[in-house]
């Protein structure tokens, strides 16, 4: 009595012919015609490198969608096949990504971007006074929108925006920046020996500060100069 059995070779290079002879018990040779012929086929094929390609950065997140793909080689036999999965959908880090930096002169705010259809687009930024009326100070920038017709929209987010800019104010007063009032002096002589009167002057000069002249700053009074008639 005999049984079939079924043979399966790993790690084969290539097709090959597997001759098995049949022996009885005794074993005794049997006649040729018993002789079986098996083909075994290695069914092992070969992974290439991985191709990995990467969607767009998710900022709010810091990780962006990679999609990895391979492809099973037979090493021109067909039915080799290759062992796990031939793509890989997985995330990675994408921190520091340029996509996801801005730089913006304005100032932070939490507000976040409403529904186009709620307001007209934001106005040109429109300064306040200076700070100061000489040398560098701050003032407030403001822009403003108008509300449109939002339907069924909720439209909550301002009207209004500010931000803090430098200003130089080069329009100096020199009453701000002056040297102290000198002596009073006499301008002349007394107009009478009794009831005379006399002019008397006296200034103070600019420190020629930035924007500021130089330029002195007069008074003039009248004073008695003699005795009563």
């Amino acid at each position: 009595m005999f049984t079939s059995s079924t043979f399966l070779l790993k790690d084969c290079d290539s097709s090959r012919t597997i001759v098995v002879r049949l022996t009885a018990i005794d074993k005794a040779p049997l006649p040729e015609s018993d002789v079986k012929h098996f083909i075994v086929v290695d069914d092992d094929g070969v992974w290439t490198a991985w191709d990995t390609s990467e969607g767009p950065c998710n900022c709010e997140a810091a990780m962006r969608d990679r999609v990895r793909n391979r492809t099973c080689d037979n090493k021109g036999i067909p039915g080799r096949t290759c062992d796990g999965p031939d793509t890989i959908i997985d995330t990675v880090s994408c921190a520091g990504d340029p996509a996801c930096t801005t730089t913006t002169t304005e100032m932070p705010t939490t507000s976040t971007t409403p529904a186009p259809e709620c307001y007209t687009p934001w106005g040109c930024w429109k300064p306040g006074p200076c700070s100061v009326s000489c040398g560098q100070g701050s003032l407030v920038e403001t822009r403003n929108r108008e509300l449109l017709d939002c339907g069924n929209n909720a439209c909550d987010q301002p009207l209004e925006q500010n931000r803090t800019a430098v200003c130089m104010e080069q329009n100096c007063m020199c009453a701000e920046a002056l040297t102290r009032w000198s002596e009073w002096l006499a301008s002349g002589s007394c107009s009478n020996t009794c009831d005379g009167l006399i002019t008397e002057t006296r200034n103070r000069t600019c420190r020629k500060l930035s924007g500021c002249t130089g330029v002195a700053l007069d008074q003039t009074r009248v004073e008695t100069c003699s005795s009563a008639c």
